[in-house]
C-alpha cells in the first residue's frame, strides 16, 4: 500500500516541473512572448484616370506596383461592379492582373462601405 502514495507524489512532482519548463522551452531567447505579426492592407497610393493606371503600395517593405486598366477590366467597388474612374487613393485593395501589366480584376473597398457614387 505504501507504493500508491510515493507514485502519486512522482505523479505530481514530474507534472510540475513539466509545467515549469514547457514555457521557457518554447519562448524564443527566453524573453516575452512576440505578438503574431498583423499583415498590412494593400492600398491604392495612386489613380491617374487619363492614362487609366493604378498604383498599389503592399507588404511589409510596402512596394509600390503599378497596373493598366483596359476595356476588359472589371472593377467592384465594395463587391459591386464600378468604374475605375471611381477608385481612390487609401482604398484596400486587389488587383488581379501582372505586375506591370494590364489589370484583369479590381476589387477595391473604401472603408466606408459606400461605392463612391452619390
Amino acid at each position: 500500500m505504501k507504493k500508491a502514495p510515493q507514485t502519486f507524489v512522482f505523479a505530481i512532482v514530474t507534472a510540475l516541473a513539466l509545467a515549469v519548463m514547457v514555457p521557457t522551452t518554447q519562448a524564443k531567447g527566453g524573453g516575452k512572448p512576440t505578438k503574431p505579426k498583423i499583415p498590412l492592407p494593400t492600398l491604392i497610393e495612386d489613380v491617374d484616370a487619363a492614362s487609366h493606371t493604378i498604383k498599389i503600395v503592399s507588404g511589409e517593405k510596402r512596394t509600390v506596383t503599378s497596373y493598366t486598366a483596359n476595356t476588359f477590366t472589371q472593377v467592384f467597388i465594395n463587391d459591386k461592379p464600378g468604374k475605375f474612374e471611381d477608385l481612390k487613393k487609401g482604398m484596400r485593395v486587389s488587383v488581379g492582373g501582372k505586375d506591370g501589366g494590364n489589370a484583369t480584376r479590381i476589387d477595391a473597398s473604401d472603408m466606408t462601405g459606400s461605392s463612391g457614387k452619390k
